[in-house]
């Protein structure tokens, strides 16, 4: 399966990221990666399922560990196939899995060797290249790694902004009467406000302006 936008966002703000980050802080992985190797083994179905006839087995779960691997890995033969439905038990035995991968075959290496028990060629486009593409995304992506938000586009001029920090609200936004608790629908905002007060004080300057320049000539 080649990368897909669409499952890439099933992971971000996912219902697992505590799961997720628990089991890459136990066994010293990239949550990114953790999230990466789902994305391309299940698509974020935590039901998903896929018979293995050739080894007698199957595959299970977000991680889609085989139920003879998990035994193994979490040295607990009473392991059924329904635990591996369990998101929390899936992820951290398949995260266990693909530390102890990743330790005897490296990185990238580690990653073939999820998938295929050793590292093969023949899965490197298929698989391997796809989850690093995967991993990069949520890397760049994912607020859990500390990104931020897309910040919201700015508004025209900074008008808004002023306004806010002056009345507490936008020009749109509705405001309260503090008396009748009614809600004042405002006019929409507009700079020729800003024309006439500007207009309005230089009219008053130039009162002042003759006043006391009238004064100045009665005391003479």
């Amino acid at each position: 399966m080649s990368f897909s936008d669409t499952v890439a966002q099933r992971g971000i703000n996912s219902p697992y990221d505590g799961a997720i980050a628990t089991a890459a802080n136990a066994y010293n992985l990239d949550p990114a990666l953790i999230k990466a190797v789902i994305s391309q083994e299940s698509a974020w179905v935590p039901m998903a399922y896929r018979a293995e006839p050739q080894i007698n087995d199957a595959s299970y779960g977000l991680m889609q560990v085989l139920l003879a691997t998990a035994r193994e890995t979490a040295r607990n033969p009473a392991l059924t196939s329904a635990d591996l439905f369990v998101p929390e038990i899936n992820i951290d035995i398949g995260s266990r899995y693909l530390a102890g991968r990743l330790s005897r075959y490296g990185y990238p290496d580690g990653i073939s060797a999820y998938n295929a028990g050793r590292p093969i060629s023949g899965n490197q486009l298929s698989y391997v290249e796809p989850v690093l593409a995967y991993q990069a995304w949520f890397q760049a992506n994912d607020p859990l790694f500390g990104n931020p938000p897309v910040p919201p586009e700015a508004d025209s001029g900074g008008v808004t902004d002023w306004w806010g920090t002056l009345f507490g609200t936008t020009p749109s936004e509705p405001m309260i009467d503090p008396v009748t608790g009614d809600v004042i629908e405002p006019e929409p905002f507009s700079t020729d406000i800003l024309s006439g007060v500007g207009l309005g004080a230089g009219v008053g300057i130039l009162v002042l302006g003759i006043g006391a320049i009238l004064l100045l000539q009665r005391k003479g």
